[in-house]
């Protein structure tokens, strides 16, 4: 009975491991769709629907924490050249420009969503909502970040980092609590 639970834990590791892995990459993929807007440096991509689905769908593995670290392992890899970043971006650069606080704030994102989205995907308005509160903690450091970089005003930064993606990321909470109750079933 040792030997099987030894095996089962690594396998459990493991599939940890891979699924950190694809996260990482699905969110790169995600952060090519890219739509600049002509008033702010921040654009309209889909990099938090991979952000969300790792927080949701580690979390419900039992694993919260795992979203963090694909997110952390998303971020070295955009650190180090590979073009994952939003519009295909990459390097150091991008990290301390005026994005770099929405990119730091996946890790957070991923986190709270591996720990309060993880079981409740059954219900569509608390998975929602819940993804959504995720959210905020991007727009908190995001938003900081950008006023620091820039030296705009509280005013400023909500008008170019939080009201113009509001409904957006509105939409992708919903599309997320959807397709992650799907996807907690399968796994």
């Amino acid at each position: 009975m040792g030997r099987r639970d030894a095996n089962t834990r690594d396998n459990n590791r493991t599939l940890a491991m891979i699924m950190i892995a694809l996260f990482a990459a699905i969110t790169g993929v995600l952060s090519w769709v890219s739509i600049p807007l002509p008033f702010t440096p921040i654009p309209i991509n889909l990099a938090l629907v991979g952000v969300l689905l790792a927080g949701n769908t580690l979390g419900a593995m039992g694993k919260p924490n795992a979203g963090a670290a694909a997110m952390l392992v998303y971020i070295a890899m955009g650190a180090m050249g590979v073009p994952v970043f939003s519009g295909g971006n990459a390097g150091a650069g991008v990290l301390v420009g005026p994005t770099g606080g929405f990119i730091a704030g996946y890790i957070v994102t991923a986190l709270i969503a591996g720990h309060i989205c993880s079981s409740r995907q059954s219900n569509l308005f608390l998975g929602t909502t819940l993804n959504f509160i995720a959210i905020l903690a991007c727009y908190a450091l995001g938003l900081t970040w950008f006023m620091l970089s820039t030296g705009a005003t509280l005013m400023a930064g909500l008008t170019a980092c939080v009201f113009p993606f509001l409904l957006g990321d509105l939409f992708k909470s919903i599309a997320v609590a959807i397709l992650s109750g799907r996807l907690n079933k399968l796994i």
